[in-house]
């Protein structure tokens, strides 16, 4: 997704809805500036996306602390209207996961649907299921080998790479 041009992703998720029946969301911030992610999400969720996914990763430097992760979080709430909102705990350019305190202020919110977890700990992940189970934030595990787990304890269902290339196994 980092390699293709903002033309280039809008033009691949328009194609993803108008051939699909399912629920679709998509990557909306590749910037650290708030005028360019809250524009290009505006565009994104116009395609008709079910929401649009915000990147920790990207919204702020690896050094910065939750606190300014959490001033980015709260200006773009402020400047994206009511658009449903999703988190991927991408691990590129590095690393930046969401404490459960995070995640509980944001779902606080209403506004987001999808949570693509990518902790690689069972336990964390089964805390955050447990925060969100009243409200309609899904928490979605990105680890294979832990998908199950997840879904046994209330997981709203897997979001691995590795179901872009076995998807009939993860949906037996």
């Amino acid at each position: 997704m980092y390699d293709l041009s903002s033309k280039e992703r809008i033009d691949l998720t328009k194609f993803v809805v108008e051939n699909t029946n399912l629920p679709v969301v998509s990557t909306g911030t590749f910037s650290s500036s708030f005028a360019e992610n809250v524009d290009f999400m505006k565009k994104i969720y116009d395609t008709g996306v079910h929401a649009v996914v915000l990147i920790p990763s990207v919204m702020v430097k690896k050094e910065e602390s939750d606190s300014v992760l959490q001033n980015s979080f709260d200006e773009i709430l402020n400047r994206t209207g009511n658009i449903p909102l999703g988190i991927y705990e991408c691990p590129s350019p590095y690393s930046r996961l969401i404490s459960p305190e995070m995640l509980d202020t944001l779902q606080k919110t209403g506004r987001f649907l999808y949570f693509k977890d990518t902790t690689c700990d069972a336990a964390k992940v089964v805390k955050k299921i447990a925060i969100t189970s009243n409200s309609a934030l899904g928490i979605y595990n990105a680890h294979s080998p832990d998908v199950l787990h997840s879904i046994q304890h209330g997981g709203a269902g897997m979001s691995c790479i590795a179901g872009n290339y076995y998807p009939e196994l993860f949906s037996y």
